[in-house]
């Protein structure tokens, strides 16, 4: 059953794959009003209740040469890069057809030429409930006639060798019903819009076909997933998958066993609603996000939750920020109470843990969990015009006090409040030797230690507006609180950078000059590579400049690890691409990096497609392996098959147009098939299939004369190489 599934999902995606493409523009909310993102996925809309899994595949054109809600908009949906961009497509098709096996020039032709879309698939609940699901497939075709699908279909019925059968032909209005492995394939295609649907499973119907794309909207199940995507994403085409886990859980909970239902509930996973995985671009800015939506409890015991504001001034824009998060004491009681539950045999090292917590708040003459409670739980980095300096909120000013007093007990510290342009600054002495006596094993000479820490320790810190803050250098203090030109680093991070660290665990970002500048130029160096390989001058003198294009002077990088009370989250943050990481204004490294992928990809997909052809003789012998194993389980004799029997035999018109030639057997039930094509490298090689009879079985040995590893399939051993 599986592999029927499996068969009847590669078919569709296949169906798409080799000839989808968008002929409508479809628009999203932009960046701007006056801005819309064209040939954005529209099946999204249609997904009925219930829809376990979705998944968005776009082209390359669509990811990184199309006008999408990111910074290099201006630059992408630029009137001359579309028809630059329509040129190279058509150029690379005349350039590489010739180079193509026949058998695939027409795919090569649809996934060069016609792809334009994002690829989209849902995973939906059967209509009567059942455990087997439905599987929904759309684009939009760009013209792409009644003729060409007819023809398409055509070819993948006969490729799939009868697997696949048409059981009502695609009607005028562009209906075509099929059956793979005995399931339905209903297919619907409007002309007037080039929009293609496909739905297969086992309650396929073109009623609930029919029914789906009569929807305006998602279904409302759906709506907390739709409204997450479309808070991140605004271009409507980007790579995405998410996968619905409170509906898959609902469906299956009743078939879990008690010990694994006990387990999911205890993890959590029974109140998971959705994971959501994708590359998102919103207000110009992108991201990559890994985003699981649940509430707080399960697993999510064992990380800090962070619901807590930062906000402070900064003496000009950041150079970069970065922020770590600390557990509350209730949080850390919380992760230590459930990985009781988890592993009961810790339960009995409990009195030996707290032992040792009461000997160190002891030793400190002070509660440990009270320096949790005396400070919020964000340190916050930031380097800006004054420097390095570092942030906590103070919560509690007595517990404050208390810290410093134990730490210059233990440390022997001193503090002493002085001034520096005019800047109140405390600067507090230590000495990491009296702890080092107090925790060192007995016994052990610590003058070694005493020549490294001769001395004592300095840091500089003050206090403002309920914030502690230090550094190495009282300077930096001074020049910070001086500066004339400051800046919330809230406010920068969510207006200058759409970045909101409010449930950060960790997260770290920066602001870079010239990125979208860079980008851009890039971009126009990548085309212009392309266009070598195409055999197609790209004149640049085509394309504005950036001033022209007003592209933003400033970019970020970002990453952060984010719990809020209802999800967690990871996310990548950046401009245009991830490739500006490593592309910057050295542009040509990546123009490099895509000849060196060319000249290794072009080579390999002739190798595939050669080990393709010749994997074909395989298939053929499939049934003729079979009539001799039926054989010899009946005569127990091998040496009695031969060519005779018609039912070894593959009629002529079965292997026209293959890359096959002949399929024959000879005595003792040898196989052999001779390779066609046109391809010199291994027309006319042969693949031999000999039987074996060893413990009651029949094992087959395939052996071939086809030199180049490359070329033969996996599971055939060069005929030389076979020992004798």
């Amino acid at each position: 059953m599986i592999k029927r599934i499996a068969l009847t999902t590669v078919f569709m995606a296949l169906v798409v794959l080799t000839g989808c493409d968008q002929k409508q523009s479809n628009q999203t909310a932009a960046i701007k009003t006056s801005i819309k993102v064209e040939n954005a996925s529209w099946l999204r809309n249609k997904l009925p209740e219930k829809t376990l899994a979705y998944f968005r595949v776009p082209t390359i054109w669509n990811m990184f040469f199309e006008g999408n809600a990111d910074s290099l908009y201006p630059a992408l949906s630029h009137t001359n890069n579309k028809a630059e961009i329509e040129k190279l497509q058509n150029a690379l098709v005349d350039t590489y057809i010739a180079k193509i096996p026949e058998a695939y020039k027409t795919h090569f032709k649809l996934l060069v030429k016609s792809i334009d879309t994002p690829l989209e698939m849902a995973v939906t609940n059967a209509v009567d409930d059942s455990m087997i699901p439905n599987f929904l497939i759309g684009t939009t075709l760009k013209d792409f006639s009644h003729a060409d699908l007819t023809a398409l279909l055509d070819s993948l019925v006969t490729e799939s060798q009868n697997m696949v059968r048409v059981l009502e032909p695609l009607s005028d209005d562009g209906r075509a019903t099929l059956i793979a492995q005995m399931m339905p394939v209903h297919l619907d295609y409007d002309l007037s819009t080039g929009r293609l649907a496909i739905l297969t499973g086992p309650t396929a119907t073109d009623k609930v076909l029919n029914g789906l794309l009569d929807q305006t909207q998602a279904h409302t199940s759906l709506s907390h997933i739709m409204a997450f995507e479309d808070s991140v994403d605004q271009s409507g085409k980007n790579q995405q998958a998410w996968v619905n886990v409170k509906a898959i859980y609902q469906q299956n909970q009743a078939m879990i066993p008690p010990p694994q239902k006990e387990m999911m509930e205890q993890m959590g996973l029974s109140d998971m609603e959705f994971i959501w995985y994708g590359t998102a671009h919103h207000s110009g800015k992108g991201e990559l996000i890994f985003h699981i939506q649940m509430p707080d409890t399960g697993f999510r015991k064992f990380m800090p939750r962070v619901d807590e504001e930062f906000d402070i001034q900064t003496a000009g824009k950041p150079d970069f920020a970065f922020v770590l998060s600390l557990p509350t004491v209730e949080q850390i009681s919380q992760a230590y109470d459930f990985i009781k539950v988890l592993n009961p045999d810790i339960s009995k090292a409990d009195s030996e843990i707290q032992s040792g917590i009461a000997k160190v708040n002891e030793y400190l003459g002070m509660n440990i969990a009270d320096f949790l409670r005396a400070y919020g739980q964000q340190i916050m980095i930031v380097k800006d015009d004054s420097g390095l300096w570092f942030a906590q909120k103070i919560k509690d000013k007595k517990l404050n006090e208390k810290v410093f007093d134990v730490f210059n007990t233990k440390f022997d510290g001193q503090t002493l409040s002085k001034s520096l342009s005019g800047v109140s600054i405390d600067q507090t002495s230590f000495s990491m030797l009296n702890l080092m006596k107090d925790f060192m094993p007995k016994g052990e000479d610590i003058d070694q230690m005493s020549e490294i820490f001769y001395g004592k320790q300095k840091f500089y810190s003050m206090q403002e507006n309920g914030y502690f803050v230090w550094a190495s250098v009282p300077q930096v203090l001074a020049d910070r609180v001086n500066s004339n030109n400051k800046y919330s680093l809230k406010t920068f991070l969510k207006n200058d950078l759409q970045l909101d660290w409010d449930h950060a665990l960790m997260a770290w970002a920066t602001e870079s000059e010239y990125v979208s500048r860079n980008a851009y130029h890039t971009y126009l160096e990548i085309l212009s590579f392309i266009g070598t390989l195409a055999k197609s001058d790209v004149d640049l003198f085509n394309f504005p400049t950036a001033q022209d294009l007003s592209l933003p002077q400033k970019g970020r990088f970002g990453m952060s690890l984010n719990s809020a009370p209802n999800h967690l989250s990871l996310k990548v943050s950046y401009e245009y691409s991830v490739l500006e990481s490593i592309s910057g204004s050295g542009g040509m490294f990546v123009v490099a990096m895509i000849g060196i992928v060319a000249a290794y990809a072009v080579p390999a997909y002739r190798d595939y497609t050669l080990r393709a052809n010749a994997g074909q003789c395989l298939a053929f012998m499939n049934g003729a392996k079979l009539a001799v194993s039926e054989r010899w389980v009946a005569t127990n004799n091998l040496s009695s098959i031969n060519s005779n029997a018609t039912a070894f035999l593959v009629e002529p018109d079965a292997i026209s147009g293959k890359n096959v030639k002949s399929v024959t057997v000879s005595s003792p039930g040898v196989i052999t098939c001779i390779i066609g094509g046109p391809d010199s490298a291994i027309s006319n090689r042969t693949i031999t299939q000999t039987p074996h009879e060893s413990e009651g079985s029949l094992i087959w040995e395939c052996t071939t004369n086809i030199s180049n590893v490359a070329h033969r399939p996996g599971s055939c051993i060069y005929a030389d190489d076979v020992p004798k």
